[in-house]
C-alpha cells in the first residue's frame, strides 16, 4: 500500500510538471514572435522618426541661415558705406594736401573728377557731394544734370527733405546715416528705399556721401542663399534641398538644376498625386509639414517613395523643402526582421530541448525519493503504534528535513504530555494543602470535589464521605442569593460578594465567595469553581469603622457649614466696602468737582489757598479710599489680574513725566534707567505694575527730603519665553530701621506712629503691593540703611509680546561718524541711559561728570581735529557753574557747537518761554528715547526756527473741547454730582440736560436727538443698565437708538466694566469724575459725530483748492487766549508726528481696519492744531485709504509728511513761538 501511494503521487506530479512546462514553452514561445513584430515596427517607426527629425532639422539650420545672411546683409552694407566714405574723405583730405598751392576751384575740381570715376557694387556705387553752407550738388557720379543746383530743395515721395537731413546730420555728429526713396536712374518713375552714408569734410566745408539701394542687397543675398542651398547635401546625393515660389516656380533645385525657374505647380506623380501643391500647403503650416510621395532618383526614372519637409520662408515667400527616398528604410526594416526571426528560431529550439531535459532529471529524481519517503514514513508508523509507551523517534535515522522536523515535534509532545501528569499531582497537592475553601461541581450543580480546608471550614471530617454520600455541602441563608450564584457562573461570568453561608453545625458565617466556571477554547463550560474564604470577624470590624466614618462625617459638615458662615461673612465685608465706596466717592466726586469749578473761578489769595488745601484734602481722602477698596478686592478674591501686550518702556516714561514733576517740586531729582537687556514689548498686567510702581516711587518721595530718587528695570533671569524682571527703587531718605523690616508689608502698618503723623498714608500701600506681586508670581523685598535711604525692590515674570515698535523712519539711516555727541551729567543713571541710546543709535560719544572734565574733552577734540558737534549738558555739581561752562563753550567754540539742556520739567519750562540764546534745544529729565531722538534729528534736518524749539516733557496736554452744537444728557440722581458735570461740559461749551432716573431719561430720548449720554449706574425708580438696555431694544428712540452711552459709577468692583458692556454702553468712567478724563472721554467718541456735523451745515461739497497752513488767532481762540497752552499743544503734536507717520506705515501691512483707525487717530490729535491745510491733506489720505491702492496710499502719506513741513515753517514764522508773544 505505502508504495501504491508514492508511485501515485510520482505519476501525477510527472503529469503536471510535463502539462505545465508545455504551457510555459507555449506562452515563452508565444510571446518571442510577438516582442520581435513589436520591435520591428519600433524600429521602422524609430528610423522614420529619425529621419524626419534629420530632414527638420537641415530645413530649419537652412532657415536659420537665410535669417543670419538677412540680417547680416545690412550690416555689412553699413560697413561697407562707412568704408567707402572714409576712402573718399581720405582721398580728398590727401589730394588738398598735395595742392595747397593752387588755387581753390582748381583743388576742387581735381577732386570732383576724382570722386566722379570710382564705381563700386557692379557700378551700382558712386558718390555724390554737396556744399555744406550753400546746398549746392557738387558732385552726383550718377546725374551728373543735378551738379550745380540747390540740393536743399530734394524731396522724397515720403517728404522727407534728402540734403537737409543730410546736413542736420553732420552738424550734430559730423557723419550719420539717411534713409529715403531715390530713383535708380533718372529716367525710372519708381523710387526705391535707399541707405546712404555722408561725413562733413570741413576743410573742404563739402559733404561726401554714397548709398545703395536695399533690394539690390536683398537680391545679391538670394543670390548668394541659391549659390549656397543647391550644392548642400543631408547626407547623400539624393537628399538634396529645392526651393518654391507662390506660384509654383522652382526658385532653385539641388538635384536637377534644369528645373530652376521652371513653374511645376502641376506636377504629379505615377499616383497622381499633386505633390508641389501639396509641399506649398505643407510648408504654410505652423511648424511645416511632410509630404509623402513617389519621385525617381536623380540619374534615374524609375519613381521612388520619398519623403518630402516643407517649411515657408515668409520675408522671401519662398517654400524650402528637403527629401529622403524610402527605400534605404525598408532595406535596413528587412535586414531587421531577418535577424529576429532567426533569434526567434533559436529560442524555439532551446525552450524544447530544456522541457525534455528537464522531464528526464524529474524522473529519475523522484525514483530515488520515492524510496527514500517509504523508509521514513514507515518508521512514523511504528511511532504511532508504540505513542502509549511513552518512547521518542530517533531523528537521525529520518533523510529529509520535514520528516526530522516532525520527528521533534511528536517528541515535544511525549515530553508535554509527562510534564502534564507531573503537573495535575502538583496542582492536586496545592489544593489540597490550601487554606482556602474550594469546592468544584459540575455544570448542573453537583458537587464532586471539595479539599480539606472546605471540610474543616462547613464541619466535614473527611471530603470523600461528602462526595459519596451526594448530599449539598452548604447551605445559603438566603435562597435569592444561591439562586443569583448559580445563574451567573452558569453563563459564564464569575461572581465574587461577600455571602450568608450555614454550615453543617448550624453556624451562621459571612464568606467571601469567588466563583468562576472552567470554560474550554470553544466557550463551553465543564466545572463550576467556588473559593471560599471566612471574612465574619472582618465584616463585623467594618461596619464598625462604617458608624465611626458617619460620625466623622457629621462633624466634618458642621465644620463646612462654620466656614461657610465665615466666608459668607468675609464676602459680606467685602460687599459693604464696594457699597461704602460707592457710597463715599459719589459724594467725594461733587466735592472735588466743585472745588474745580471753584478754582476756574476769579479768587482771591486767601480763598485759592483755601480752596486748594479743601482740593488736595479730597485728593488724599480719595486715595486712602481706593488703597481700601482694592485691599477689600483682594481680600475677597475679586480682584484678577490681567495679560496684556504693552510696550514697557513708554510707560515708564510716561510714569516718570509725572514722578518728575513732583520730585522737583521738593528739589529732589529723578533718574530712571532700563537696562539694554531688558524686553521692551512684554504681556503682564501694565495697569497693576504702574500701581506698584507709583506706590513704591511716591513713597521714596515722601519720605526723601535731599539728594535724588532712582528707578532701575534689569533682567534678574533670562528665560527664553518668559524672563525674569527686577524693578528698584532707591532713595536717599530717612531709610528704615532693620527691626522694622520685617512687619514692613503687613497691612496697616507704619515705621512707627510719628511717620504717621508727618507724612500720612494708611500703611496698605506695601501691603497691597506685596498681594499683588503674589497673584501675579513675583515677589518683594526692601534693604535699607536707617539715615541713609532705602531700596525697594520687587521682581515678575512677564511674557515676551511680538508688537512692532520700529523707530521713526528718519532715523533709519546710518549715523554719520563725523556727529560726535559729549555728554556731561553729574549723575551716573543719567549718564547710563544716555550712552544705552546713543549706542544703540550707532552714535560716538563720551560721558563726563561735572563741567570742568567737559571742557578738557572739548580742548583735546579740538586739538585731534576731531570735535564734538552735540553738546547734552546735564546737572553740574555745583549749581552755578553750568551757566558759566555753557557760556564757556560758546565764546570758545562758537555755533557750530550745539548744546542741548537736559534740565527739569519747570527749569524747560523757563526755558520754552525765555530762551538762553546759547543753549540749541532743551529736554526734560528724565531723558525720553523719542525725546532724544526727536532732539538730535531737530539739529540735523534744520526744521527748527530761528530761536530754539522746546521738546516737552509731556507728549499730551488736556485740551478744551469744543463742542459747536453738540448735545450731551446726563443721568445723575444725586444733586451735586449733576452741577459738577453740567460745570464741566458748559465750560467746554456743549449744551447740557440733566435727568434724575433712567426713566426720565428715556422719555427725553424719545423726543430729542443726543450726541452722548452719560449714565450713572444706580438710581431709584430705574437704574442705568436697565435703561440702556431698553434704549438699545426699542425702534421707538430711531437715531438716539445707537449713540454713545458712557457709565459713571463709584463701584469699582471687578467685573463691573464688563457689566456695563453687557447691558450695552460703550465705555466706563470710574467717580469721581475729573475734567481730565470726562474730556478725554468726548474726544474718544464725539470727534466722528462733530466731524459730521460740521460737514452737514455745509452748503457745497467740502473742497478747498488751498488752505492755510496755520491760523494761529483760531488756536488762541480755542485756547481761550492762553498763548502757553497753545505751545504746548503745537509742540506735543510736533513730536509725536513721527510716531503717527510711522503707526500708519506698520498699519499699512496689516490691513484696511488697522489703517483707517491709525487715520481716526491722527485726526483726533490734530484736530486742535487750526491747519486747514493738514486738514486737508489728512481728508486726503483718509479718501485714498477707502481706495485700499497700496501706491496710492503710500504717495498720499508722502504728501502728507510734506504738508506737515509746511505747518512747521508757519509756525516758525508765529509771533507767540518767537519769544515775543502777542
Amino acid at each position: 500500500m505505502k508504495t501504491l501511494f508514492i508511485n501515485a503521487i510520482r505519476k501525477r506530479l510527472f503529469f503536471i510538471l510535463a502539462a505545465s512546462m508545455a504551457l510555459i514553452g507555449t506562452y515563452f514561445i508565444i510571446s518571442e514572435v510577438v516582442q520581435s513584430r513589436t520591435e520591428l515596427a519600433v524600429y521602422r517607426s524609430q528610423a522614420m522618426r529619425q529621419k524626419k527629425n534629420v530632414l527638420t532639422d537641415h530645413i530649419h539650420q537652412a532657415s536659420q541661415y537665410i535669417n543670419f545672411q538677412r540680417r547680416q546683409a545690412k550690416s555689412r552694407l553699413k560697413t561697407q558705406l562707412k568704408t567707402k566714405i572714409q576712402e573718399a574723405w581720405n582721398m580728398a583730405s590727401n589730394l588738398l594736401a598735395r595742392n595747397r598751392g593752387k588755387p581753390r576751384h582748381e583743388i576742387e575740381a581735381i577732386i570732383r573728377d576724382a570722386l566722379h570715376s570710382i564705381r563700386w557694387f557692379g557700378g551700382r556705387g558712386y558718390y555724390f557731394v554737396i556744399g555744406m553752407d550753400d546746398g549746392i550738388m557738387k558732385v552726383h557720379a550718377n546725374n551728373p544734370s543735378l551738379e550745380g543746383t540747390d540740393a536743399t530743395k530734394l524731396v522724397d515721395p515720403e517728404g522727407v527733405w534728402l540734403v537737409k537731413d543730410f546736413i542736420r546730420i553732420c552738424k550734430q555728429h559730423g557723419e550719420g546715416f539717411s534713409s529715403y526713396l531715390w530713383k535708380k536712374l533718372p529716367t525710372d518713375k519708381r523710387h526705391f528705399r535707399k541707405l546712404s552714408y555722408v561725413k562733413l569734410h570741413k576743410e573742404l566745408g563739402w559733404i561726401i556721401g554714397t548709398g545703395e539701394y536695399l533690394e539690390d542687397i536683398e537680391n545679391d543675398t538670394k543670390e548668394l542663399i541659391k549659390t549656397y542651398l543647391s550644392h548642400y547635401r543631408v547626407h547623400n546625393r539624393n537628399e538634396y534641398i529645392f526651393a518654391l515660389g507662390n506660384g509654383g516656380n522652382i526658385i532653385f533645385h539641388g538635384g536637377n538644376r534644369s528645373l530652376s525657374g521652371s513653374n511645376q505647380i502641376d506636377l504629379k506623380d505615377q499616383n497622381n498625386v499633386p505633390f508641389i501643391r501639396l509641399l506649398l500647403a505643407a510648408g504654410k503650416q505652423p511648424r511645416g509639414g511632410f509630404v509623402k510621395y513617389s519621385y525617381p532618383p536623380p540619374g534615374s526614372t524609375v519613381p521612388v517613395s520619398k519623403i518630402t519637409y516643407a517649411l515657408h520662408i515668409a520675408p522671401w515667400n519662398w517654400t524650402l523643402a528637403v527629401g529622403s527616398y524610402l527605400d534605404n528604410i525598408e532595406k535596413s526594416v528587412a535586414v531587421k526582421e531577418q535577424k529576429l526571426r532567426q533569434s526567434v528560431a533559436v529560442m524555439v529550439g532551446t525552450i524544447i530541448l530544456a522541457i525534455l531535459l528537464l522531464l528526464l532529471l524529474f524522473h529519475f529524481s523522484t525514483k530515488l525519493m520515492a524510496a527514500n519517503l517509504g523508509r521514513d514514513v514507515t518508521t512514523f508508523l511504528d511511532f504511532f503504534q508504540r505513542t502509549g509507551q511513552g518512547e521518542a523517534i530517533d531523528p537521525t535515522k529520518l533523510r529529509y528535513d520535514e520528516f526530522h522536523r516532525m520527528a521533534l515535534s511528536a517528541n515535544k509532545m511525549v515530553k508535554a504530555q509527562q510534564e502534564a501528569m507531573v503537573n495535575i499531582r502538583k496542582f492536586e497537592m496545592v489544593v489540597e494543602g490550601s487554606s482556602e475553601a474550594i469546592g468544584m461541581s459540575t455544570p448542573e450543580g453537583t458537587h464532586f470535589y471539595h479539599n480539606r480546608a472546605f471540610s474543616k471550614l462547613f464541619g466535614w471530617e473527611k471530603p470523600q464521605d461528602l462526595v459519596a454520600t451526594g448530599d449539598r455541602p452548604v447551605a445559603y441563608r438566603n435562597t435569592e442569593t444561591a439562586r443569583e450564584v448559580f445563574d451567573t457562573i452558569s453563563s459564564g461570568n464569575p461572581y465574587r460578594s461577600e455571602v450568608e453561608m450555614i454550615t453543617r453545625d448550624g453556624r451562621e458565617l459571612t464568606i467571601l465567595l469567588r466563583a468562576f466556571p472552567v470554560v474550554d477554547d470553544k466557550g463551553k463550560i465543564h466545572a463550576l469553581v467556588g473559593i471560599h474564604t471566612d471574612v465574619t470577624e472582618d465584616s463585623r470590624a467594618r461596619l464598625a469603622l462604617e458608624k465611626t466614618n458617619a460620625l466623622l462625617r457629621e462633624e466634618k459638615n458642621r465644620a463646612k457649614e462654620l466656614a461657610d458662615r465665615a466666608e459668607a461673612a468675609n464676602r459680606a465685608k467685602s460687599e459693604f466696602l464696594a457699597n461704602m465706596s460707592h457710597e463715599i466717592r459719589t459724594p467725594m466726586n461733587g466735592v472735588i468737582g466743585m472745588l474745580g469749578l471753584i478754582m476756574d473761578t476769579p479768587l482771591s489769595e486767601k480763598q485759592r489757598h483755601y480752596a486748594e488745601l479743601s482740593y488736595a484734602s479730597a485728593e488724599s481722602l480719595l486715595t486712602i479710599i481706593n488703597d481700601i477698596l482694592d485691599f477689600s478686592k483682594i481680600e475677597a478674591g475679586r480682584l484678577e489680574i490681567e495679560e496684556v501686550p504693552f510696550h514697557l518702556r513708554n510707560m515708564v516714561e510716561e510714569l516718570s513725566d509725572f514722578i518728575a514733576l513732583r520730585a522737583e517740586e521738593k528739589g529732589l531729582e529723578y533718574h530712571a534707567h532700563l537696562d539694554p537687556g531688558v524686553p521692551l514689548a512684554i504681556v503682564s498686567d501694565p495697569g497693576r505694575i504702574r500701581q506698584i510702581l507709583t506706590n513704591l516711587l511716591v513713597n521714596a518721595l515722601k519720605f526723601t527730603s535731599t539728594g535724588d530718587i532712582a528707578l532701575e528695570i534689569t533682567v534678574s533671569e533670562n528665560h527664553p519665553q518668559r524672563p525674569l524682571l527686577r524693578f528698584c527703587v532707591s532713595d536717599t531718605g530717612i531709610g528704615i530701621p532693620k527691626e522694622k523690616l520685617a512687619a514692613l508689608f503687613s497691612p496697616f502698618t507704619q515705621v512707627d506712629s510719628s511717620t504717621t503723623r508727618r507724612f500720612g498714608g494708611t500703611g496698605l500701600g506695601l501691603s497691597i503691593c506685596r498681594k499683588l506681586l503674589n497673584l501675579m508670581g513675583g515677589e518683594i523685598g526692601v534693604t535699607s540703611e536707617e539715615g541713609k535711604g532705602s531700596q525697594f525692590w520687587f521682581t515678575l515674570p512677564v511674557g515676551k509680546s511680538d508688537i512692532d515698535h520700529q523707530e521713526s523712519a528718519e532715523f533709519s539711516a546710518v549715523p554719520d561718524p563725523s556727529e560726535r555727541i559729549l555728554i556731561m551729567d553729574h549723575h551716573p543713571l543719567c549718564r547710563k541711559t544716555m550712552a544705552q541710546y546713543l549706542s544703540h543709535w550707532g552714535y560716538p560719544f563720551t560721558l563726563t561728570s561735572d563741567g570742568n572734565s567737559a571742557l578738557e574733552a572739548l580742548q583735546l577734540a579740538q586739538e585731534e581735529q576731531r570735535p564734538y558737534s552735540i553738546i547734552f549738558m546735564g546737572k553740574c555739581p555745583h549749581s552755578d557753574s553750568c551757566r558759566e561752562v555753557i557760556k564757556t563753550i560758546h565764546a570758545r567754540y562758537g555755533p557750530a557747537t550745539k548744546i542741548i539742556l537736559m534740565s527739569s520739567p519747570q527749569a524747560l519750562l523757563t526755558h520754552g518761554l525765555e530762551p538762553d540764546p546759547n543753549v540749541a534745544l532743551s529736554i526734560g529729565k528724565p531723558v525720553r528715547y523719542e525725546h532724544l531722538k526727536q532732539a538730535i534729528l531737530s539739529l540735523a534736518s534744520g526744521i527748527s526756527p530761528k530761536k530754539e524749539a522746546i521738546i516737552r516733557l509731556k507728549e499730551t496736554a488736556e485740551k478744551k473741547y469744543r463742542g459747536a452744537g453738540l448735545r450731551v444728557m446726563v443721568v445723575e440722581d444725586n444733586i451735586v454730582n449733576q452741577k459738577v458735570a453740567m460745570g464741566i461740559l458748559a465750560n467746554l461749551g456743549i449744551r447740557v440736560d440733566v435727568t434724575a432716573n433712567g426713566k426720565e431719561a428715556l422719555t427725553a430720548l424719545k423726543s430729542m436727538p443726543y450726541d452722548l449720554v452719560l449714565m450713572d449706574c444706580q438710581m431709584p425708580v430705574m437704574d442705568g443698565f436697565e435703561a440702556t438696555k431698553n434704549l438699545r431694544a426699542d425702534p421707538l428712540f430711531r437715531e438716539n437708538q445707537g449713540i454713545p452711552v458712557i457709565a459713571m459709577t463709584a463701584n469699582a468692583m471687578q467685573g463691573d466694566r464688563e457689566r456695563c458692556i453687557a447691558a450695552g454702553m460703550n465705555d466706563y468712567i470710574p467717580k469721581p469724575v475729573t475734567p481730565k478724563t470726562l474730556i478725554a472721554m468726548l474726544d474718544s467718541w464725539l470727534s466722528e459725530r462733530l466731524l459730521r456735523k460740521k460737514r452737514s451745515r455745509e452748503t457745497g461739497p467740502y473742497i478747498i483748492e488751498e488752505r492755510e497752513a496755520f491760523v494761529p488767532e483760531n488756536l488762541l481762540s480755542r485756547m481761550m487766549g492762553d498763548e502757553k497752552l497753545a505751545l504746548l499743544v503745537l509742540e506735543s503734536f510736533t513730536i509725536d508726528f513721527p510716531n503717527h507717520i510711522n503707526s500708519l506705515r506698520d498699519a499699512l501691512h496689516k490691513g484696511s481696519a488697522p489703517l483707517q483707525s491709525r487715520i481716526l487717530t491722527l485726526k483726533g490729535a490734530s484736530a486742535d492744531i487750526s491747519s486747514p491745510l493738514m486738514e486737508q491733506a489728512i481728508e486726503n489720505l483718509e479718501t485714498t485709504a477707502a481706495t485700499r491702492n497700496t501706491v496710492l496710499i503710500q504717495v498720499a502719506i508722502t504728501a502728507l509728511e510734506a504738508t506737515f513741513k509746511k505747518f512747521v515753517l508757519a509756525i516758525a514764522a508765529w509771533k507767540p513761538l518767537n519769544g515775543s508773544p502777542g
